[in-house]
């Protein structure tokens, strides 16, 4: 009986140390629920220059991501001059088009649109399923998407998240790059994805 209350409690110990992997499917330790890195809006309200390249296509203008409430947020796409491409509403649970021009307005478009920006406009839920695969030099939330995983990596303290992936452990379909602008305190964001010629590139201007 002795023996066996010491086997429990090496197995709590060894449960509590950071770093080690929790099995997939089942809810991270809350020391990594609570990571603010990953879960809270990445991007919140503020202002970006933008340029959207789709093969030939290339747009630019400016992005805004503005929360409406505590679990809204919408982000509107326009030229300098205020001629509107689109605007998007995102909550926790879903994404609405409000509004998109007749040449954007294409399902699969749409629906590239919805996920690449609904990465920046919402976290994942705090009590969605996920795992934490070991990393010496950084933390990685990895969340079950369809067939594959949402990757959610920051720094080993959880405090600046610095690349979202999407795919599987082998090969990554889509990859969004954060440069937190240490110097300006206003950063860039890439999202490329590797399997379409797609490319939204952010750099902020301001804070709303």
């Amino acid at each position: 009986m002795a023996i066996s209350r010491t086997l429990c409690s090496l197995l709590l110990i060894s449960l509590l140390l950071p770093g080690c992997y929790v099995a997939k499917g089942t809810k991270a330790l809350d020391i990594f629920t609570n990571c603010p890195a990953v879960f809270t809006t990445p991007v919140g309200t503020a202002r970006f220059t933008t340029q959207i390249d789709f093969y030939k296509k290339h747009l630019s203008g400016l992005m805004v991501f503005k929360a409406t409430d505590d679990t809204t947020e919408r982000v509107v796409f326009m030229t300098e001059t205020g001629f509107k491409f689109f605007d998007l509403e995102f909550t926790p649970h879903s994404s609405s088009v409000k509004y998109i021009i007749p040449s954007l307005n294409k399902k699969i478009i749409v629906k590239t649109l919805t996920r690449d920006l609904g990465y920046l406009a919402m976290p994942p839920l705090e009590n969605s399923s996920h795992d934490q695969p070991k990393s010496d030099n950084s933390t990685t939330f990895r969340f079950p998407r369809g067939n594959g995983y949402d990757y959610y990596v920051t720094d080993k303290q959880c405090k600046v998240l610095q690349r979202i992936e999407s795919g599987t452990d082998n090969k990554k379909n889509l990859v969004i790059d954060f440069n937190n602008g240490a110097d300006s305190g206003l950063g860039t964001i890439n999202i490329a994805h590797q399997n379409i010629k797609l490319t939204i590139f952010l750099r902020q201007i301001s804070t709303l």
